[in-house]
């Protein structure tokens, strides 16, 4: 075993020891709950942590926070940016999988896609990238479109700002907020994120802010960290309050089975919940509202266990049916994208990307544990680029919105490196053959770094279903990537960008090139013909981590909404969803941002509805 592993072990359990004899002082979360609350939450994740705080602040209104998940803090795993894989596959990670899909994810076993999400006080906050994104002004303008009275750019421009607290380096200018709880900065930036805006701007693309709202181009990313470690919504909105609130209670570990109504009146009521914590059931009521914020899987799932949702599918598994609303789980989407590899002919560009074992460096290791400088400060996604490459005819869109985004990932995919190939396999599923592949072939490594192409917004539609009325059973996740051709045709034409950035002044002064050979794509395809590049998007297909709309707002005429725009659940009471489950559609890149705006926005609702 090399040295610079050992150091790394060694920090690793210097860490761990650590967290572990701190933990208790640093614990927000109480053992049990009292009988009655005014409000119950329904997971403690990005928007959940955001409504339990702002709820709280009304000193005489008693919130109850639950959260199936353990505590967050601390554990350096989550802290620490560039360990964020780490964090999946453990017991911080529901661990989800979708259903063997039919036309996309060829390159995984049995075709299957892991879906990991947060299962930890802070939610996916906790466990994600921390790419801090807004999207496009016209994304939330269609939502109006498509029945969210008050949810377009202008009514929610200012609930993004209420939660952003952004930090500029000098001569740095921002459209986001700087007033909010929530931290952000421009981290630690690799010289081939620099490679990647350069060449966007070779190419014709502008420099631009992307999260002002309108245009395309290419910029360095915004994440929610400062000064080298993670800003999480729980950090954000739980620790800094929950010690002085003796109104707001949180529990962790307690995972809800059901939620809990009274049938006597003509409209079903949710009056409170019932939850599991080591072993034992419990109950706990809800005076006013049993708000649900489980997430665009987690909610869903947990509306259909508890009676509402599609009548026949209830019926089927035998659930008691208290609502039927046929939207529930219907609409999944997410951002599907394909890796595409980049690598360099020189040797002295090479050297210069990020790898594990520069990261992990003797000097990077402490560097970061001084004062959280260097690439441990950095989750390696880096640069970002918002395009649109059509027009709203052609595209099938309602508003002129990006159709592509760029992620670029400043990483040396090392299949020569087993710590990077178990991670690949672990975190992904992709199969083993596929990754020995590379090496049989020459290749010590998959690529120097890497542009995830993801569709912003896909046409094809998927669904969460039960396979038991036991919540503890994972439901049925089939998001049905690449079904609908449209979305193959914007992918034809991301991959003709990204041909360009190969012939950009940048790349080619550094000899950087497109590496995404496949030997099954080349023996039945033209290489870089279209045919070459769907088999390719179809062998590659990966998950951005980004579900959502699985229990959509809308009007009350539309049969598939199950909300109405104050996010209140339609057939029933005193029950409300507050999550990315409720979105009518996915937002142009990384869906965190909006996330904590719809936080914001329902704790100002609720505050409303009930005169607080």
């Amino acid at each position: 075993m090399s040295r610079l592993l050992y150091t790394a072990l060694l920090v690793v359990a210097i860490g761990y020891v650590v967290q572990r004899l701190r933990v208790r002082h640093y614990s927000i979360c109480r053992e049990k709950a009292e009988e009655q609350y005014d409000f119950i939450i329904v997971g403690a994740g990005t928007t959940g942590s955001v409504i339990a705080s702002r709820i709280s602040e009304i000193t005489h209104i008693k919130v109850l926070l639950l959260e199936a998940g353990e505590e967050d803090s601390p554990n350096f795993l989550i802290s620490t940016p560039t360990l964020v894989t780490a964090l999946q596959a453990q017991s911080t990670d529901w661990k989800y999988r979708t259903v063997p899909q039919k036309t996309a994810c060829h390159s995984l076993n049995d075709n299957v896609a892991f879906w990991p999400r947060g299962k930890v006080l802070g939610g996916s906050s906790s466990i994600n990238y921390m790419v801090y994104a807004r999207g496009s002004r016209y994304d939330y303008d269609a939502w109006e479109l498509y029945g969210a009275t008050g949810w377009g750019f202008d009514n929610v421009e200012s609930n993004f700002k209420k939660a952003e607290q952004v930090i500029l380096k000098p001569n740095e200018d921002s459209s986001l907020g700087k007033d909010g709880p929530l931290k952000m900065e421009t981290g630690f930036i690799n010289k081939a994120t620099e490679w990647f805006v350069e060449a966007g701007i070779d190419i014709g693309y502008k420099l631009f802010d992307y999260n002002a709202g309108t245009g395309d181009g290419f910029s360095v990313a915004k994440h929610t960290l400062k000064d080298g470690a993670r800003q999480s919504a729980s950090l954000s909105y739980l620790h800094s309050v929950a010690h002085e609130r003796p109104n707001l209670h949180i529990i962790s570990g307690a995972h809800v089975q059901k939620i809990l109504f009274n049938k006597e009146k003509d409209v079903p009521k949710a009056v409170g919940v019932e939850y599991v914590k080591n072993g034992d059931t419990f109950k706990v009521m809800a005076s006013k509202e049993v708000i649900v914020s489980g997430g665009a899987i987690g909610t869903p799932h947990l509306l259909l266990v508890s009676g509402i949702g599609p009548k026949k599918q209830l019926e089927d598994f035998k659930v008691d049916v208290v609502a039927d609303l046929p939207g529930v789980g219907s609409n999944l989407q997410d951002h599907p994208f394909v890796p595409v590899g980049f690598s360099s002919e020189y040797n002295n560009i090479t050297e210069s990307v990020m790898n594990w074992w520069t990261i992990l460096s003797p000097k990077n290791i402490l560097s970061y544990l001084y004062d959280g400088s260097g690439p441990l400060g950095t989750p390696t996604i880096e640069g970002i680029a918002l395009l649109n490459l059509s027009s709203k005819l052609e595209a099938d869109k309602p508003l002129d919105w990006p159709d592509i985004h760029f992620i670029m990932q400043a990483l040396q995919w090392n299949v020569k490196s087993k710590m990077h190939l178990d991670t690949l396999m672990t975190n992904f599923n992709f199969k083993e053959s596929i990754l020995k592949e590379t090496i049989e072939i020459g290749q010590e490594k998959w690529s120097d770094f890497n542009i995830l192409l993801a569709l912003s917004h896909p046409h094809s539609r998927g669904s969460i279903t039960l396979n038991s009325p036991d919540i503890n059973v994972h439901p049925a996740i089939d998001p049905r990537y690449l079904e609908d051709e449209r979305d193959m045709k914007i992918i034809l034409k991301a991959f003709k960008v990204l041909e360009k950035l190969e012939e950009s002044e940048t790349y080619k002064s550094l000899g950087i090139k497109m590496s995404i050979a496949h030997s099954e794509c080349e023996s039945t395809t033209e290489i870089r013909s279209d045919a070459y590049y769907e088999c390719v998007a179809r062998f590659f297909t990966l998950t951005e981590y980004h579900p959502c709309c699985t229990a959509k707002m809308g009007r009350s005429d539309d049969v598939m909404a199950v909300t109405d725009p104050r996010l209140r659940v339609y057939k029933v009471t005193g029950l409300r969803l507050t999550d990315a489950s409720v979105w009518p559609t996915i937002t142009s890149a990384n869906t965190q941002a909006p996330c904590y705006m719809v936080g914001e926005k329902a704790a100002d609702m609720i505050k409303q509805d009930w005169n607080l």
